[in-house]
């Protein structure tokens, strides 16, 4: 490691993941297991895979939406919070982030502020002509959200 990447590392312009010369097929090579990980019902051990990938690149959203994922799952709340939050501040189109919050703010039983980010996911969703899963399980939260608050 030479000392300009180390002192771009350290003055936040780089991520660690560059200044350790991490190819991004490595990168998405591991964000696919994570991601397998999880849906096989293996949360634990995608959190760590994604915690990993959180540090080699903190401005990678995705890395933090699917670890919020995780740790939703494993019923960290605040952990999951945090990470949704902060891939939505890195990306506002993150679709699965929104998701993915408003099912935790339903599980708080802030139905008003689960509505308004499954809306949210809903109106990105029909600007770029989603109709996947994604959507259709926002719908349906939604109803329910709906159904809930009032």
């Amino acid at each position: 490691m030479n000392d300009v990447l180390l002192q771009g590392w350290i003055d936040g312009r780089l991520t660690l993941a560059r200044v350790k010369e991490w190819q991004p097929q490595e990168f998405q090579l591991l964000l696919m297991l994570g991601f397998t990980l999880h849906e096989q019902g293996r949360s634990e051990e995608a959190a760590i895979i994604f915690e990993g990938l959180a540090t080699l690149d903190p401005r990678s959203a995705y890395s933090h939406s699917a670890l919020g994922a995780a740790y939703l799952r494993l019923e960290q709340d605040e952990k999951a919070l945090t990470h949704l939050n902060m891939a939505l501040q890195l990306d506002a189109k993150d679709i699965s982030a929104y998701i993915n919050r408003a099912e935790l703010f339903m599980k708080q039983s802030n139905y008003q502020q689960a509505q308004a980010d499954l809306e949210m996911a809903i109106k990105i969703g029909s600007t770029i002509g989603m109709r996947n899963q994604a959507i259709r399980r926002a719908q349906g939260l939604l109803n329910t959200a709906k159904r809930l608050q009032g």
